[in-house]
């Protein structure tokens, strides 16, 4: 598991933990019972806060994963359509050398130098944005063999407005996955700050009531024990009594 989703488990745990324990702890002391107002209201909506976040950056990964399948999708049709298109090309070209062999050879030079004759397999090889420009470069040439009104042809201008269609959009869930995690990130740190600053408020609330069980209402998010013993495990501290400092020696 990833340290920031285990991360974000913990703190939502902690805070519903807390969440649930401190209704029974009536202060005494005065500021204590504004200090358990602080704690309530740092707390109170952070574990919706941090799952709704968590939701939307996982939502928005996964819309932008099948964003990326919608153009592989796409780019392996515009593929498969310029393979066809290649080889009815060369055909073409052959009856074309037939009856005017000197203007076939211009064609085909033609074709050559701006980059439209892409053998099949140097074509896959291009990346989305250049096969998206070679691609038009491929219709442009095959109009000029080809009828306008040829059916692979026809296709082909369907296929390249699919991948053009599908690059956007992909790209807009590429960069509302990336803002979403941010937003994650950004939260979590605020998230964590809020659960810390809690923790501190209620400690000194609880030295005011004379109370030494903070750890039992409140757990801390790491588990000490953990530094110094690699098999501990973090999560293992829901209960127990903070340690008490030592008292100097005479």
């Amino acid at each position: 598991m990833k340290p920031w989703i285990r991360f974000d488990e913990r703190l939502k745990r902690r805070a519903e933990q807390a969440n649930t324990r401190l209704p029974t702890w009536q202060p005494v002391h005065p500021k204590a019972v504004t200090a358990r107002m602080l704690v309530v209201e740092l707390l109170a909506d952070l574990p919706a806060r941090l799952t709704a976040a968590v939701e939307r950056a996982q939502q928005e990964n996964h819309e932008a994963y099948l964003g990326s399948q919608r153009v592989r999708t796409a780019e392996a049709a515009v593929e498969d359509l310029n393979e066809v298109l290649y080889h009815r090309r060369n055909s073409a070209l052959s009856l074309l050398r037939a009856r005017d062999q000197s203007g076939a050879e211009a064609l085909r030079k033609e074709m050559a130098r701006t980059g439209a004759e892409w053998a099949p397999a140097s074509f896959r090889a291009l990346g989305i944005a250049r096969t998206i420009t070679v691609f038009e470069q491929v219709l442009a040439f095959s109009a000029r063999v080809l009828p306008n009104d040829d059916p692979d042809l026809l296709a082909a201008r369907e296929a390249l407005t699919a991948l053009r269609t599908a690059r956007d959009e992909a790209e807009r869930e590429a960069g509302d996955a990336l803002e979403a995690l941010r937003a994650l990130e950004q939260l979590r740190d605020d998230l964590r700050a809020d659960y810390i600053a809690a923790r501190l408020f209620l400690g000194g609330a609880f030295t005011l009531d004379r109370r030494t069980d903070l750890r039992r209402v409140m757990a801390p998010l790491t588990n000490p024990s953990a530094r110094s013993n690699p098999n501990a495990d973090e999560d293992d501290d829901d209960t127990g009594i903070d340690p008490q400092p030592t008292p100097p020696t005479a």
